[in-house]
């Protein structure tokens, strides 16, 4: 909330007016999963799940632009890794060609399903 600095003496006060500011924020968002890793008496390893909505190395969100920017921005391969190494996710152009289809098999999964695991905002 701001004050109106420059008001001269005998001013009433009358309300606030709103003004709305957009912006975009595009910075990495890195989390660090640590699993539970046993060894059984046997020798085998059991290692405990990931989370739920977890699929592979890259989230949602990053998923989600890389097929916005891709299909309908028509952004090229090339240009798509540039963007993203610019904004500070590590990633290789075969790993942005494999993050674009698990995303659409586990959609089409999520669809059958009957559930939005993979958008929350439904």
């Amino acid at each position: 909330m701001r004050s109106a600095s420059s008001r001269s003496t005998g001013s009433r006060f009358k309300g606030y007016e709103d003004f709305i500011v957009q912006d975009l924020v595009l910075r990495p968002h890195v989390v660090r999963i640590r699993r539970e890793r046993w060894l059984t008496p046997d020798g085998q390893t059991i290692l405990a799940p990931m989370p739920a909505g977890v699929a592979g190395h890259f989230g949602p969100e990053l998923r989600r632009f890389v097929l916005l920017q891709y299909h309908q921005g028509q952004v090229t391969m090339p240009r798509l890794v540039g963007q993203l190494r610019a904004i500070g996710i590590v990633i290789s152009k075969r790993q942005v060609g494999s993050t674009r289809r698990p995303l659409r098999r586990g959609r089409r999964a999520a669809g059958r399903a009957g559930n939005g695991a993979l958008d929350q905002r439904r």
